[in-house]
């Protein structure tokens, strides 16, 4: 009898919330709000190298290939390439892309 009165007890106590797991739930949600910074855009690759010093790529693939190309490796942002698309002379998907 007391065995299972015990077992009943504890079940209750991890079924019902308590204060401190509520907040928690609370804080996480807040922290996953997105980003509202703007990526800079930039009028020239001289601007952005003051910046980014290798350049901007839109993904870890174009920066690989940058790589492979014999550039330097570049900043993998995909915001920051697409306010400086026009930069991108010649479409490998890196901004102002800097040889070794």
């Amino acid at each position: 009898m007391k065995k299972r009165l015990i077992a009943i007890l504890v079940a209750g106590m991890f079924a019902l919330p308590t204060a401190g797991a509520s907040s928690a739930v609370a804080i996480r949600s807040t922290d996953r709000a997105p980003s509202t910074v703007a990526a800079p855009s930039f009028d020239n690759c001289n601007q952005m190298h003051r910046r980014w010093q290798y350049g901007v790529a839109k993904s870890q693939r174009a920066a690989r290939r940058q790589v492979q190309t014999g550039h330097y490796r570049p900043r993998v942002s995909r915001s920051g390439y697409r306010a400086n698309r026009s930069l991108d002379a010649d479409d490998y998907g890196t901004a102002c892309e800097v040889s070794v």
